[in-house]
Order: C-alpha cells, then sequence, then structure tokens
C-alpha cells in the first residue's frame, strides 16, 4: 500500500532550473503519469517527492499539490470473470432481483418495495461507478443474458481483490452485471440499476 504522504509543499525560486524528479520509474495511464502511486496529469514538468507532492505546471509559476493514491481502483473485465473457477449458481429462491424503481436508501427501498425488515448487508447493489470494497464485502455475478446469479468462494481471489481495502470497477459491458454487498443503512440505489435482495 502507498505510504500516505504529508501536505507540505516546497516552492521553486522563479527562474531556476526546477528540480528534478526523486522518482525514477514512470507509467502511462489514461493520459496521467503514474510515479509509484502518485498520479499526475501529462504536461507537469515536475516532480519533487520527499514528505510532500510539488509541481510546476508549464503554463503556471504556481506550484500544485499533486494528490497520493491511498486506495487504486481495479477494473474488472469478461475475461476477468469468465476466469472465475467453481462460481455456483444460487436458486431462484434465494434472492430478489430487479430494476431500481426509486433512488431511496438501502434500508427504505427493502421496506416499501420488498415488503421487509431491512438486514445489514442482505442488500445487494449494481456496481456502476468505482467503489471502496472491504475484505469482508461479498460480491455477486449475474449473467445477463440467463438472468442467473452466481457466488463463488474464490471470486475475489481470482479477481485480484481478496484481503485488501480497495476501490473496484467494472468495464462496460452486455455479458455480466457485478452486485455489492451493502454494510450500510443509508446508501442510496441508483435509478436505472438492478438491486439484489438475498434471502
Amino acid at each position: 500500500m502507498t505510504k500516505k504522504l504529508t501536505s507540505s509543499m516546497k516552492k521553486a525560486n522563479k527562474g531556476k532550473r526546477p528540480v528534478s524528479t526523486t522518482l525514477n520509474k514512470t507509467k502511462k495511464n489514461n493520459g496521467f503519469t503514474e510515479l509509484l502511486g502518485i498520479v499526475q496529469p501529462e504536461g507537469l514538468i515536475n516532480t519533487t517527492v520527499s514528505e510532500s507532492v510539488v509541481t510546476e505546471d508549464s503554463n503556471s509559476s504556481e506550484p500544485t499539490l499533486v494528490r497520493a493514491i491511498k486506495n487504486p481502483t481495479i477494473t474488472i473485465t469478461v475475461q476477468n470473470i469468465n476466469s472465475i473457477a467453481s462460481m455456483l449458481q444460487l436458486n431462484a429462491d434465494q434472492y430478489f432481483i430487479e430494476p431500481v424503481r426509486e433512488e431511496l436508501s438501502v434500508s427504505e427501498y427493502t421496506t416499501k418495495f420488498f415488503k421487509q425488515t431491512y438486514v445489514l448487508g442482505s442488500l445487494y447493489y449494481q456496481l456502476t461507478k468505482p467503489e471502496l470494497i472491504h475484505p469482508y464485502t461479498n460480491i455477486y455475478v449475474q449473467e445477463i443474458e440467463t438472468g442467473k446469479v452466481f457466488r463463488s468462494s474464490n471470486i475475489k481471489d481470482t479477481l485480484g481483490i481478496a484481503n485488501q481495502e480497495c476501490k473496484i470497477t467494472i468495464e462496460p459491458n452486455n455479458t455480466y452485471r457485478l452486485f455489492v454487498q451493502s454494510h450500510s443503512t443509508n446508501r442510496k440505489l441508483v435509478r436505472g440499476s438492478f438491486v439484489l435482495l438475498r434471502k
């Protein structure tokens, strides 16, 4: 895990050659340059990293603080899901699944539309944007064409997200939906997505 960087800043003297970066390894990533966990837009000409992160924009004389990545986002692909072994199909009587009809909290939605008292951890929301998950968070996979829902004891191992806190997202596709277990009572469901309630 990337060590947390302090927010102290060092200003380069105007007119002087910028101090060279203290990091050597770089990686291009969607128009950004990643330096050992530090992401900065291309066009930044200098980064100094010690206890702080300072940049100089080529279009500005003001230094810019670059944020560190605390929880990297992992994008899950169809190929990742296809590689999951030993997926077990849930019986249809083990869950309810439907499109979100109203943007309510998970507890309110359960009471209003599933007509039962919300039990913490029983509701799963469709992954539609990067979400922070924890080692104890369960994930279900739905095959869109058949509507079948699957679980697997090694799903998080296969996806490379076991035993860690990280953000995940899924690439746009017409093959699978991912459902993430909610551990709160006030998470608001998104209209246009799907929701799954485990019985």
